[in-house]
């Protein structure tokens, strides 16, 4: 017998689904890249000059890849999804566990 989802559920599905993820995917996410700090696609450090967009969440946070091709292959789009970044600053102190 199988579950109806809830539309919370469906709606993160659709999020997994824009970041190429599945939920079994999501135990291999690097706690860098579920902090936003490593791209999804290839795991360049965020932290330096990369040009980085949002390409989908995981729970609350954004999940990032590098422009371009990265973006393409985890959102469809080079742009990623077009959606305001979290500011790096905001993503570093999180990670290492400052209260904002």
């Amino acid at each position: 017998m199988t579950r109806a989802l809830s539309d919370w559920q469906r709606a993160e599905v659709v999020e997994h689904q824009r970041a190429g993820l599945t939920e079994r995917q999501e135990d291999a996410l690097t706690e860098d890249q579920r902090a936003g700090l490593a791209c999804l696609e290839c795991r360049a450090d965020l932290r330096t000059a990369y040009d980085a967009v949002v390409v989908g969440h995981f729970r609350t946070d954004q999940l990032f890849a590098c422009r371009g091709r990265c973006a393409l292959r985890r959102a469809g789009r080079s742009e990623g999804l077009g959606e305001a970044p979290m500011p790096l600053a905001v993503r570093i102190g999180r990670n290492d566990g400052w209260a904002w």
